[in-house]
């Protein structure tokens, strides 16, 4: 790892220094890809004897001309190539590769045109005044091979880029997705000290083939997609943002949020065959609020912090909380989907809970953290079913619970610390238990059911027919 940072520091050391020294004389040059050489690579360069158009040397041997693929050529010495200060343009049907370390001002792929980024570093730098300069892409950029990239510069994508293989670490550099990215296997990085390391992602990011990919760069996206169709994607870095987002998981496939703050506004929705899972870190709402409305297995909050905020969450597809790490919630839910809780215990800090949907605990607990002050409030169906086939498990809300819709305690048992019903219906089916820590609060309502209840009943103006 150290010849790694000592090698790109040289390169970059290099590279500014010649920018500096270079700035007052350099003058952008325009220079097209044409290719002369059987290597398509970007600093080939090739040969062949040209008597007529050389002559011959001191010994009567035909002077060699040599060509690279930018339709220069030159009699007995290589010809110039892209340098600091260059426009570089790859036309319609170009095919070029480059496994070389370069440095220009801007690079334009042409829509038609690939590039095949196989290696080493690609620096785009004004040398003006040391602003980083940009790659536009209408074609397609392939990031391509096993070996390492280094990125220093800004690329716009229009057309596709293409990540197959390897590590493509962002040095101080950005990428704007306004067309397709499709990720293989690898991962992106940053690369310390990197200061500016964004993707920002409003086309549609797409991972592809069996493998794992991980993206550890700030990740921006606004109207944007995200479709994980084979294979696992993870994304990391320290502070993402996410604005009117669909996210499409195939079944068997992977998408995580990982160990990072993730701010969600807008509308978000998608159908997750596989499984879309934060995994640590915060997954926070915005300050206008959001909206999941997620299908299939939805989202889960597997750990981390789920907070959302004064401006709320409202969920209307699937939400779902699973796992045995536990996990936390802040701020307004309000859900009119499904919320599931599958395992694990999740704890309220200064949290309310709106159900108007489908509220199923299975096995776990909700918890009060100390000195909060947290409500489960439940107009829709909160159910208490069965964890698995063979086990009907236990649940514990320990939350302040108001009722006012349907309890109906399906399977196994659910123990409250403090229930009051001001209408609605709390129904216990057989076989199963409602077990009160506190007299259960009856307002209005009724109390129905052959199951068994378990603690004390304070009845001002509720039916009750067992």
């Amino acid at each position: 790892m150290r010849y790694i940072w000592t090698t790109l520091t040289k390169r970059l050391i290099a590279s500014i220094t010649g920018l500096v020294c270079f700035s007052a004389i350099a003058a952008q040059e325009t220079w097209v890809w044409n290719r002369q050489c059987d290597s398509n690579e970007w600093t080939a360069t090739c040969a062949a004897a040209d008597p007529d158009g050389c002559g011959y040397d001191s010994e009567n041997t035909p002077i060699l001309r040599y060509f690279n693929n930018w339709g220069r050529s030159q009699c007995g010495s290589r010809s110039d190539l892209p340098s600091v200060g260059a426009a570089v343009i790859f036309p319609p049907g170009a095919e070029a590769a480059l496994a070389s370390d370069v440095a220009v001002h801007t690079v334009e792929i042409q829509n038609g045109a690939t590039l095949s980024w196989r290696a080493f570093t690609l620096e785009l730098r004004n040398p003006q005044n040391g602003q980083l300069g940009t790659l536009t892409n209408h074609g397609l950029l392939w990031m391509s091979r096993s070996a390492t990239r280094f990125l220093v510069g800004q690329v716009v994508n229009n057309g596709t880029v293409l990540h197959e293989w390897g590590t493509t670490n962002f040095v101080e550099a950005t990428l704007q997705n306004n067309g397709v990215v499709e990720l293989r296997s690898g991962n992106w990085s940053f690369y310390p000290p990197a200061i500016l390391r964004r993707v920002i992602n409003l086309g549609t990011i797409r991972k592809t083939s069996p493998y794992t990919f991980t993206i550890n760069l700030d990740l921006h996206q606004e109207n944007a997609t995200i479709e994980v169709s084979e294979g696992a994607l993870g994304v990391y870095a320290f502070n993402n943002t996410y604005r009117d987002v669909i996210w499409n998981v195939a079944r068997g496939a992977w998408l995580s949020l990982y160990f990072s703050v993730h701010t969600f506004s807008g509308v978000h929705s998608g159908r997750i065959d596989g499984a879309f899972h934060q995994v640590g870190g915060v997954a926070q709402i915005g300050n206008e609020g959001a909206v999941f409305n997620f299908t299939g297995n939805g989202y889960t909050v597997v750990s981390g912090m789920l907070d959302c905020g004064a401006a709320g969450l409202t969920n209307q597809g699937v939400l779902r909380m699973s796992g045995s790490y536990g996990r936390g919630v802040n701020g307004r839910l309000v859900n009119q989907g499904t919320l599931v809780h599958d395992s694990g215990v999740t704890a309220f800090g200064s949290a309310t809970v709106e159900n108007r949907g489908v509220l199923e605990l299975r096995y776990g607990s909700w918890t009060t953290e100390r000195g909060a002050n947290a409500s489960v409030r439940n107009i829709g169906a909160l159910r208490k079913v069965a964890f698995s086939r063979t086990m009907p498990g236990r649940f514990d809300l320990a939350v302040n619970a108001i009722n006012s819709g349907l309890i109906e305690v399906v399977a196994g048992e659910l123990v409250v610390t403090n229930l009051a019903q001001t209408a609605g219906e709390t129904r216990l089916l057989p076989n199963a238990a409602l077990i009160t820590e506190r007299p259960l609060l009856l307002q209005g309502g009724a109390l129905t059911g052959a199951g068994r209840l378990s603690g004390a009943v304070t009845n001002d103006a509720a039916t009750i027919a067992r």
